[in-house]
């Protein structure tokens, strides 16, 4: 789970129902579901919050947190067990 900087929004993973979701925390409502790849357990916020990256996986899910939407599966060789972001 993580705090968008400004906490107007928590991402959450949901390892069972394989997604991201979205919550708002004035209304504390799921704004949205975002499908990612397998096991979504271990992910950050990228540059500038500008994404979230997955990367408990076969695969980096990268999601556009402006348009709540997956923009790039990107598949792995091995499973990773961390996910460094540079910010």
């Amino acid at each position: 789970m993580r705090f968008s900087n400004d906490h107007s929004r928590i991402y959450v993973a949901c390892g069972d129902d394989v997604t991201i979701d979205v919550i708002d925390v004035d209304k504390l409502k799921v704004v949205k579901s975002i499908a990612i790849g397998d096991d979504p357990d271990r992910f950050d916020l990228g540059p500038n919050e500008g994404s979230v990256i997955n990367g408990k996986s076969n695969d980096r899910s990268i999601i556009d947190t402006k348009r709540l939407k997956l923009i790039r599966l990107v598949p792995e060789v091995r499973m990773p067990h961390d996910v460094p972001v540079d910010n």
